[in-house]
């Protein structure tokens, strides 16, 4: 009894130290970073599949015209201004990244990528030195009570403060580090000085847009440690093999 005991404990040993090795790791922590401009404006005054969001440097793009002046292919830039926890490591302070150029109208026109507010898929629309890939899934719509500070329609969430109006969107997506996938939020704020909300609205949904010459946003993962297909199967041969001994074990003292 004691040699099966012994046997069975070795075996659980064993199953752990591989169910270990097999665990992915996650990417938690947050990435924060900001960009030089944004050029947002719609086509057919603010309908849905008219909007566009051209990130700086900008594109020649059915509504040029912003003081950006520099053709970039469907991307924008930006800078990362923080990190913490896995991005510590691997996204250096001032590192060059990239943002994909979206609109809402499914007959995206070159060089905008659609994303709508229905769940999708956008691998890489965020880029940054590290190695991973960041997929947006979901811009989400914003619903709140209107009020003289607060306003809310379609990406976005208009808040006045003080002199200025804060234009806030937000994202959900995962990051593809290795062989684990894990989920991430995202804001992104954009700030328009000496302004009002209607002014703000009523610039947007112009021919001309209304732009910002900075904005920035902040990217929270919160990756959890998802056993892989290998180790659950191990898992289950553990709970086998545990049960099998305890089988033997009442075989023998009865």
């Amino acid at each position: 009894m004691n040699l099966v005991r012994h046997k069975t404990l070795l075996a659980i040993s064993l199953l752990c130290l591989f169910c270990a090795i097999a665990s992915a790791t996650p990417v938690n922590g947050t990435l924060g970073f900001v960009g030089p401009g944004v050029l947002t404006f719609s086509t057919g005054s603010g309908a849905p599949g008219t909007n566009f969001i051209d990130w700086c440097p900008v594109n020649v793009g059915p509504q040029p015209g912003d003081n950006c002046g520099v053709n970039s292919n469907g991307r924008g830039v930006l800078f990362v201004a923080s990190t913490s926890g896995s991005f510590t490591a691997v996204d250096p302070f001032n590192s060059p990244g990239s943002i994909v150029d979206i609109t809402d109208n499914p007959a995206a026109p070159p060089p905008y990528t659609f994303l709508g507010l229905n769940p999708g898929s956008v691998p890489g629309f965020l880029d940054f030195v590290d190695p991973w890939t960041y997929t947006v899934t979901q811009i989400e719509p914003q619903t709140c009570a209107a009020t003289a500070t607060q306003v809310c329609t379609g990406y976005f969430q208009l808040v006045q403060v003080g002199s200025s109006v804060s234009v806030n969107l937000s994202a959900r997506g995962t990051i593809t580090a290795g062989g684990d996938i894990s989920p991430f939020t995202l804001l992104i704020t954009g700030n328009f000085a000496g302004t009002t909300i209607p002014q703000v609205i009523a610039a947007a949904t112009s021919q001309g847009g209304i732009f910002s010459n900075s904005w920035s946003g902040e990217l929270k993962a919160t990756g959890a440690a998802v056993p892989e297909p290998g180790t659950i199967a191990m898992s289950v041969l553990g709970l086998a093999l545990v049960t099998s001994a305890r089988c033997i074990s009442r075989r023998r003292n009865a």
